[in-house]
């Protein structure tokens, strides 16, 4: 069987500002913008002994805003093979409400954050609610890790370094940093060895395969 841990559900372009669609197509001149995530596509590219983890993503910094709905929407048309995952954005109100509402109401079994998307700090002590909600009702956390395009997304909020009081603190917590954190991958490949409840994801590396196979060697190394 195949875990597949890193799948998005979105309503392309309706979810994402006009500003992250034309970021977007500067990072990539001459390429047409166009990250759909459908269900069909998924259903014709994932073999049939695959489980899979989905979610969207809120990050009002960045212009992104998938509802949980949409997710919960996407994984019921195939529930023995699909995951979702719900997301908040701790910068703004109400997030503990769509916390609960995500989990409790509308049935996602996972948490996903945008840390540098949103402009958070994973490690801030604010999030110690949603910390501990995570670790009482067993809810995995995934968390994008690395860099994007996006220009006002900080850089500073991306180190995989961040989440280490987390994982001390919280040993419960199942926690998976996507990209391997790239460009910072020497860093996560140390924090994921010194922690056994954090993971980490090498999607979106095959992209730049030099880095990919780089990356592959230093995990093997350590």
């Amino acid at each position: 069987m195949i875990i597949d841990v890193h799948s998005h559900a979105w309503n392309f372009p309706a979810d994402f500002s006009d500003d992250f669609i034309h970021q977007a197509g500067r990072a990539r001149p001459g390429v047409r913008v166009d990250i759909s995530a459908t269900y069909e596509a998924y259903r014709a590219a994932a073999p049939e002994d695959t489980r899979t983890f989905v979610f969207g993503g809120k990050a009002k910094l960045s212009g992104l805003w998938v509802n949980d709905q949409t997710v919960a929407d996407y994984v019921a048309r195939d529930p023995a093979r699909l995951i979702g995952f719900l997301s908040i954005d701790p910068t703004q109100e109400n997030w503990q409400r769509e916390l609960q509402f995500g989990h409790e109401t509308l049935g996602l079994r996972g948490i996903k954050l945008l840390p540098m998307y949103a402009g958070f700090s994973p490690d801030d002590s604010t999030l110690e609610p949603l910390w501990q909600y995570a670790e009482k009702h067993g809810l995995p956390v995934l968390l994008h890790m690395g860099t994007t395009f996006i220009a006002q997304a900080p850089l500073a909020f991306t180190l995989p370094r961040l989440i280490e009081p987390v994982a001390i603190k919280h040993p419960g917590v199942k926690i998976s940093l996507a990209h391997l954190g790239h460009p910072y991958e020497g860093e996560c490949l140390v924090t994921i060895r010194k922690h056994d409840n954090v993971f980490a994801d090498v999607s979106a590396l095959h992209y730049r395969p030099w880095q990919l196979y780089n990356s592959l060697m230093l995990a093997q190394e350590y």
